[in-house]
C-alpha cells in the first residue's frame, strides 16, 4: 500500500466516522441528561447505535467494499472491534471523567482521538481484504 492509499483511508475514515460520533455524542447526552444514566454506561451504551452507522458508512464509502458475500463475516469481525472498543472506552471514559474529573463530552471526544489509530488499523483490516 502507498502512502497517497494510506492517507485517503485515513481521510474516509475520519470524515466516514462523524456520524457515528454525533449518534454516539447525542445517546450520551440524551441518557445522562433526560434519564440519568451514569457517563460512562451511557458511553458504552451509545457505541451500540454508532457501530451500525459506523459499520455502514466504513463499509461502502470509506472503504468501496460492497461485496454483500462477506458481509456477515465483516459485520461479525467489526463486532468484535466494537466489543474491545467498548472495553478500552468505558475505562478509558471512567479514568478520564471520573477519575480526573474532566466534563463528559471533553472525556468522550479524549477517548475517541485516543482510540482512534487503533480503530482505524482494525476498521481497516475488516474491509479491506
Amino acid at each position: 500500500m502507498n502512502s497517497q492509499e494510506l492517507k485517503k483511508d485515513v481521510f474516509n475514515f475520519l470524515v466516514g466516522g462523524v456520524p457515528g460520533l454525533l449518534v454516539h455524542l447525542g445517546v450520551l447526552l440524551l441518557l445522562t441528561k433526560l434519564f440519568h444514566v451514569g457517563v460512562v454506561t451511557s458511553s458504552m451504551v451509545g457505541v451500540i447505535p454508532s457501530f451500525f452507522v459506523n459499520f455502514c458508512v466504513y463499509k461502502f464509502w470509506s472503504f468501496k467494499n460492497d461485496k454483500p458475500s462477506n458481509t456477515l463475516v465483516q459485520l461479525i469481525l467489526a463486532f468484535i472491534v466494537t466489543l474491545s472498543y467498548i472495553v478500552l472506552g468505558g475505562g478509558l471514559m471512567y479514568l478520564i471523567h471520573v477519575d480526573l474529573g474532566m466534563g463528559k463530552i471533553w472525556a468522550q471526544i479524549v477517548v475517541k482521538i485516543g482510540l482512534g489509530p487503533l480503530s482505524f488499523f482494525a476498521t481497516r483490516s475488516v474491509f479491506k481484504q
